[in-house]
Formats: structure tokens, C-alpha cells, sequence
């Protein structure tokens, strides 16, 4: 959800937004706990060897739910699902996936 906030720890003019004042963050942080809550989570720690193989086991939310993302940000998961993941990477390193 960060990576959807234009501005999430700087102010317009580039100037650094106190963590302690930024309602923004706050609140993206409280929608998390809500929907962790609410069970929309599966309780994954991200770079886990459970989170890797929940991707590579087809277990991870479907396309649509990531439709609105970057093809950049689409790339984990599916680097994850074919297993290429890089070697440098926590994932990596957690699954011993050979690198590409």
C-alpha cells in the first residue's frame, strides 16, 4: 500500500514529513492491522520460505488483485511462481533457488 501513496515520508517541496505527524502512514498502517484482523492475511512473514512457496504453490492472491500494480511490482510474484528468483535475494536465500 506504500508504493500507492504519491508522497508516503516526504512533503511536496521534497522535504522530509515527520513519521510522528504522518496521518498518511498512520492510517495505511491501521487499514493493514484492519485487514490483517478481518483475515485478509495469511499470516505470511514476506521473504518467509512459507511466503516464497505460497507463491510457487499457486497460493497467492489472483491477478486481479494485483491488476492495478506496476508490471514492475508484478515481478516478484512471478519471478517467485517460476522459481528465478535472483540468488542475492532474501527470497532466494530462503529457498535456495538458483540464480538467472
Amino acid at each position: 500500500m506504500i508504493n500507492q501513496i504519491e508522497n508516503p515520508f516526504e512533503n511536496d517541496d521534497d522535504s522530509v514529513m515527520p513519521l510522528k505527524s504522518n496521518d498518511t502512514i498512520h492510517d495505511t498502517y491501521n487499514t493493514i492491522l484492519e485487514q490483517s484482523d478481518a483475515g485478509l492475511s495469511a499470516g505470511l512473514s514476506q521473504w518467509s520460505e512459507d511466503w516464497v512457496n505460497a507463491f510457487q504453490n499457486d497460493a497467492s492472491p489472483p491477478c486481479s488483485a494485483r491488476r492495478g500494480c506496476s508490471v514492475w511490482l508484478r515481478a516478484t510474484p512471478q519471478a517467485l511462481r517460476a522459481g528465478t528468483w535472483p540468488r542475492s535475494s532474501p527470497a532466494a536465500a530462503a529457498t535456495g533457488a538458483a540464480p538467472t
